[in-house]
């Protein structure tokens, strides 16, 4: 019941809005990647992700899927739960150089029965047009009540073929549960895209995490994720 209910909410944002007769888009991808860390902490190995994200004006929603290749690691013991995420928000131009975003994402483990699924993630953040295009923001978990703070900056180098690009990410943030410890983490990521139409791109690349103990003290793996995949926008 929870999951239709989540869905029906998505689908009535993203189809109110294919009328409105602001400019709009629609993107599909779906990506391999072999490690699944959030936040410091490793969630999954090998899962295969999908996302649709939707786009007009300033408003954007989407739903996100993460699928683990296996239910239990018969190494680890360890359980691995599908994860769907649905996010909408609203972009703020402060100026030219300056926006603001304000949304919420609903965490949603459909194996998982609780009375605390899914959470909810409501979250603002503030991004800037400059060369490392950095960015900050604040969330805070009202059903987990954990609050998360990270930064990032990111750039997009050009190469010889018009069609690709080389794409470096840095961020860091901190957990603070409103009980219990904290910690601080951090993730590096390399993307080699390219764009096969003016629609279509296939992405290839590797990311580091790693973090406080209370965050990736639990972690089995050595906190490498090698990813590669597609999308298509409309």
């Amino acid at each position: 019941m929870k999951i239709k209910i989540l869905i029906a909410t998505a689908t009535t944002l993203i189809s109110s809005a294919l009328f409105a007769q602001e400019e709009s888009s629609l993107t599909l991808s779906t990506a391999f990647n072999s490690d699944y860390y959030f936040r410091g902490t490793q969630l999954t190995d090998s899962f295969i992700e999908t996302a649709v994200n939707y786009t007009y004006g300033e408003f954007y929603a989407g739903l996100w899927y993460a699928s683990p290749f296996e239910a239990v690691d018969s190494d680890l013991g360890a359980y691995y739960a599908n994860e769907l995420d649905i996010f909408a928000g609203y972009g703020i131009a402060v100026n030219d150089l300056m926006s603001v975003d304000l949304g919420v994402t609903a965490y949603y483990y459909p194996e998982l029965p609780s009375d605390d699924n899914p959470t909810w993630e409501p979250y603002v953040g503030v991004a800037f047009e400059t060369i490392l295009s950095p960015k900050a923001y604040v969330y805070y978990d009202v059903t987990l009540e954990i609050w998360a703070f990270e930064g990032g900056v990111s750039y997009s180098f050009p190469t010889e073929d018009e069609s690709a690009s080389f794409d470096i990410e840095a961020k860091a943030g901190y957990v603070s549960p409103d009980e219990g410890d904290g910690g601080l983490y951090f993730k590096l990521a390399a993307n080699y895209v390219y764009n096969i139409t003016d629609t279509a791109s296939a992405k290839f690349g590797v990311a580091y995490t790693d973090g406080d103990t209370e965050l990736s003290g639990g972690n089995w793996d050595n906190g490498f994720c090698f990813t590669g995949g597609l999308s298509i926008g409309f």
